[in-house]
């Protein structure tokens, strides 16, 4: 349930993520909804990583719940002052952690 979950707003996440190119609706509220919809999805990820590692000692899954609790952080006003980019990295680390999670 929680990687169903996690799956799916990180999906809506992403698909939020377009609407500011295409300016379907307000920027404020499409900064809102990605907020809040990847949020939502890398807590569940992380949750559902640690389950998922107490459960069945899978130890690929650890660094997918991590690097989606770095998602979190570096979303964050303070960090993307700083470092621009680490919010992109962290996105496609995700990706790369579950591609070998998935393949190992």
């Amino acid at each position: 349930m929680l990687h169903r979950l996690g799956s799916i707003f990180f999906l809506l996440a992403i698909i939020t993520s377009f609407y500011k190119i295409f300016k379907f609706i307000n920027k404020k509220l499409v900064l809102k909804l990605h907020i809040v919809t990847g949020t939502i999805g890398a807590l569940a990820m992380a949750i559902y990583s640690v389950i998922d590692f107490i459960k069945e000692k899978e130890f690929t899954i650890l660094p997918v719940g991590l690097i989606s609790i770095l998602i979190i952080i570096s979303g964050t006003s303070q960090v993307k002052k700083k470092c621009k980019w680490l919010h992109l990295v962290a996105v496609i680390g995700f990706a790369a952690a579950l591609a070998f999670h998935i393949i190992y």
